[in-house]
């Protein structure tokens, strides 16, 4: 469950990446492999958002996503999504250590352009 935290986060931290004019109201929601962690992500005309639910209850509400830099500027202003592409990962690996040899890795992950 955790590493599919961070896939999940990792892909909207991807997306602050995006930049260009004439933004439209676009909405991405990624979900956990399965299910109770869902994060969504909207980009519209003002500045990105993102929220986390957890079993359907508000872990986040919406809330800015960007970044501010030192001289005042914003590099989170007109950002649109070009394109999403979504991938499932279901693999075991060993661990070198601790009680569980083999661990099972079945993640979500989405990055965005």
């Amino acid at each position: 469950m955790r590493a599919a935290q961070y896939v999940l986060l990792a892909g909207v931290a991807s997306a602050t990446a995006v930049g260009g004019a004439n933004a439209q109201a676009e909405t991405l929601v990624l979900s956990s492999s399965d299910k109770p962690l869902m994060i969504t992500l909207s980009i519209g005309d003002e500045q990105p958002r993102f929220a986390a639910t957890h079993r359907g209850k508000a872990l986040l509400k919406p809330s800015p996503l960007g970044l501010v830099t030192d001289n005042g500027g914003t590099l989170s202003a007109g950002l649109t999504l070009k394109a999403a592409r979504t991938a499932s990962v279901d693999q075991t690996y060993d661990l070198m250590v601790g009680k569980t040899r083999k661990v099972r890795e079945r993640d979500n992950e989405t990055g965005c352009a």
